[in-house]
């Protein structure tokens, strides 16, 4: 049974609000990214295939220069879960660049696409530094 989606302020679906900022993080030429379902899917034969580790980000992808992205997206009121967390912990651990970027009611839909994209430019920017 798929959730339900979750609607951010202005109405719009956070998996809509996802895409743009995918889209936006594309432009830069500096991440590659894409959007990473998670759950159980069913095969005709009644097979369950995992589609992530429990708790994988809104969105993975690879950095220039080869650095792992996790990239988790929320609304204003949506919480964070206690595997999401730990996913983005362990990819910090490991090297990777792991953020979170909650939907900022103050700005618009423009304006928080553009934010999320520059905190993970930055973020990206962070990790290459500490090398």
């Amino acid at each position: 049974m798929a959730r339900k989606e979750t609607k951010l302020p202005d109405g719009r679906l956070e998996t809509d609000f996802r895409n743009e900022v995918i889209l936006k993080a594309s432009e830069t030429g500096r991440v590659v990214v894409w959007p990473q379902n998670a759950g159980i899917a069913v095969t005709k034969n009644d097979h369950a295939i995992a589609l992530g580790p429990t708790g994988i980000s809104d969105i993975i992808g690879v950095a220039r220069g080869g650095k792992f992205v996790a990239f988790e997206v929320k609304s204003p009121t949506r919480a964070t879960t206690s595997e999401q967390k730990n996913f983005l912990k362990i990819v910090k651990t490991m090297g990777g660049v792991a953020l979170l970027y909650r939907y900022d009611t103050r700005l618009d839909w423009d304006q928080n696409a553009v934010a999320a994209r520059d905190a993970l430019l930055a973020a990206i920017a962070a990790a290459e530094a500490t090398k």
